[in-house]
């Protein structure tokens, strides 16, 4: 949250940006600034789109010091045209929002976050909060805090399901002690545990799904040595148990009375770091002064016994989900707690950096992880080697960035899913990057995948033009599904800003928009290069 000093504001300010988007027709967004003082900041918005109608809303941006910080507001709009939004089903005309959050943290190791997000329908984010739509599009509504000491911590959280259409673990509450790992007396032994209490209710989304609901009741402790063999290898053996309760549980086919489960588990850690330097290396290609490559080969071993309870006899809250890394192996930090299952597997990983020094810093020019499991014992879900995960981090200049995540199926032989960017920063006034994304079909987990090339990049002209320009293209279909066009030039008093953007929305006709937006320098609405974080600024979104 950015307030401005006294010096640099106006008490009362307005801002107003006119357009034409296909989905609103012409339209004009409007805000009313009142700073109260430099902590506290309230905005009332009053729109107008000539095809949805008028809205409107207020907001408050408060800060007060050791009391927290956080913000509030409400947007209402009664839309003439639902129907354009209607893709899953009918909406309401009467859509709003509603967005509530306070945060406090100090010294003592405290921390509370609370948030209040609630909304008429799934897709009055999309259409009008683009922004917040593309970093969260289903909200959460919750209550936390958080109490962390030296050798332990307690946190406390709180979630409900307030927007009824989104899938929803609600916890009322989940209450968890973490004893964080500790030794025991002079001995080499160090000891850690985790345990929670929570009532907790499955909500699905669709109008006679499946709902359940439990108590659950869940500790686990562990024993670790961690030591040193011959002054360079690594071990860390460890030993655990497990032990779950599940109470009063309710919509369940398969489950009708109490019931608890047992598991343990152990395992061993091995690894070693080796290094060697090459003071007087140099490279004019890749901007070395000098060179040092280190190497981490890991090997873990975890093997936990069948438990007395599959995981298809228990109710499922806590469940593993799609990911492009490998799941941890080690408890705790394996948090699917109604998932555990029996394990026999060997984890193999090769850590390799390559660091030099620039400008009198050291910096890493390469670094690159390698993991995957063989699995001694699968299940029937398992294969016998997992997929292969990579990830790596180039940098051959410290304005040149190539960045690579990839999974791969050694089942098949297919990549599973694949993530590649380089950025070039040359200057301050240019920047670019080109990035692809693959996902390959799975019907069984996530459904379709995807296959697209983006491009973004941002050109400062001189010191009164600024130029970027966006794109996304879905390869597998041909369609570019999203192009975005900014320029803006600094009027001295003024900033004025124009933008177009045309995107294909597969469903219903393509989107098309052109905004105009000008602020006054005393209290901007924006500088020069203030959107290459968020390209659709200049568009009012």
């Amino acid at each position: 949250m950015l307030f401005r000093s006294k010096a640099d504001r106006h008490p009362n300010f307005f801002t107003m940006t006119p357009g034409y988007r296909s989905l609103y027709g012409p339209y004009v967004l409007n805000s009313y600034h009142w700073m109260a003082r430099t902590n506290l900041e309230a905005v009332v918005d009053l729109d107008y789109r000539e095809r949805r109608g008028v809205a409107g809303g207020s907001r408050l941006n408060y800060d007060l010091g050791d009391l927290g910080k956080g913000r509030g507001g409400f947007y209402f709009l009664r839309d003439q045209a639902p129907e354009l939004s209607s893709f899953n089903g009918p909406i309401d005309p009467d859509r709003y929002r509603y967005d509530l959050r306070h945060s406090v943290t100090n010294d003592s190791g405290f921390e509370f976050k609370g948030m209040l997000r609630g909304q008429s329908d799934p897709m009055v984010l999309r259409d009008y909060f683009e922004r917040e739509f593309r970093t969260d599009p289903q909200p959460k509504t919750f209550v936390e805090f958080s109490q962390l000491n030296s050798n332990w911590s307690l946190d406390f959280l709180a979630h409900a399901q307030v927007n009824e259409f989104f899938r929803t673990v609600e916890r009322l509450p989940d209450v968890r002690l973490r004893g964080l790992r500790q030794q025991i007396g002079v001995t080499p032994v160090y000891y850690e545990s985790d345990s929670s209490l929570a009532y907790l209710r499955y909500r699905d989304a669709l109008t006679g799904g499946t709902n359940y609901a439990a108590f659950r009741g869940d500790t686990y402790h562990q024993l670790v040595a961690p030591h040193t063999v011959g002054g360079w290898l690594n071990v860390s053996p460890r030993l655990g148990a497990r032990a779950t309760y599940y109470g009063d549980p309710e919509g369940l086919n398969t489950i009708n009375s109490d019931r608890d489960r047992w598991v343990a588990n152990t395992g061993v850690d091995v690894g070693f770091k080796a290094s060697r330097v090459w003071p007087t290396y140099s490279s004019t290609v890749l901007d070395m002064n000098g060179a040092r490559h280190i190497a981490e080969p890991q090997f873990s071993y975890v093997f936990v016994p069948e438990p007395n309870r599959t995981p298809t006899e228990l109710p499922q809250f806590d469940r593993e989900l799609i990911t492009p890394k490998l799941l941890p192996i080690h408890f705790p930090d394996y948090t699917q707690i109604d998932s555990v299952d029996s394990q026999n597997t060997v984890r193999l990983g090769l850590r390799n950096k390559v660091q030099t020094k620039r400008e009198e810093q050291v910096e890493n020019v390469l670094n690159w992880s390698l993991l995957t499991d063989w699995r001694i014992q699968q299940r029937s879900d398992q294969t016998r080697f997992s997929d292969v995960y990579s990830e790596f981090d180039f940098k051959p200049r410290s304005w040149l960035t190539l960045t690579s995540e990839t999974r791969f199926n050694t089942v098949t032989r297919e990549y599973r899913e694949s993530n590649h960017r380089a950025t070039w920063s040359p200057t301050e006034w240019f920047d670019w990057s080109i990035g692809h994304r693959y996902l390959r079909d799975d019907w069984a987990l996530y459904g379709a995948g995807n296959n697209l090339i983006f491009s973004r990049f941002h050109a400062k002209l001189n010191e009164n033009w600024a130029f970027r320009g966006v794109h996304q293209f879905e390869a597998r279909d041909g369609t570019l599904e999203d192009q975005q066009y900014q320029i803006y030039r600094d009027l001295r008093s003024w900033t004025v800003g124009l933008g177009v953007r045309l995107r294909d929305n597969r469903i219903g006709p393509q989107d098309f928009t052109v905004a105009l937006t000008i602020s006054l320098k005393a209290f901007p609405r924006f500088h020069l290069g203030d959107d290459r974080a968020n390209p659709s600024m200049l568009l009012g979104m």
